[in-house]
């Protein structure tokens, strides 16, 4: 569970039938994985400055995913071009995608954080 399905739950007053509808499987371990990714890299990369690079996880998110190339390009009725980054919720990101996505974004982990993957590997348990 994410932290926004923990609050829903949470929401639900006790003794109250709820029914859940599973459609798809989903990786949830590679999705806790990336968000703690994302708090990782809210905590460790810096702007140059002293400052955090990224303001919160989703703006991490986002930079992955667009720096990855997991996003469309479209252009506004002025001519001004947008960026926008693919969807790596819970409900439209397929695990082969999820999967092609992670593969593709840990070279960027690797280079931001300036270290190997094996040294991610082992401090990624803290962000969990």
């Amino acid at each position: 569970m994410s932290q926004s399905d923990w609050d829903v739950m949470h929401s639900i007053q006790n003794g109250l039938i709820t029914v859940i509808d599973v459609k798809v499987k989903r990786n949830v371990k590679l999705f806790r994985k990336w968000w703690a990714m994302m708090r990782m890299l809210c905590d460790q990369v810096d702007d140059g400055s002293g400052g955090p690079m990224f303001r919160d996880k989703e703006h991490a998110s986002d930079f992955i995913l667009i720096k990855t190339r997991f996003c469309e390009m479209y252009f506004l009725p002025d001519g001004t071009g947008v960026v926008r980054p693919d969807h790596i919720n819970w409900e439209s990101c397929s695990p082969a995608k999820f999967e092609r996505i992670w593969s593709a974004a840990l070279p960027v982990f690797c280079d931001l954080l300036k270290v190997d993957e094996e040294l991610i590997e082992k401090n990624l348990i803290f962000y969990m």
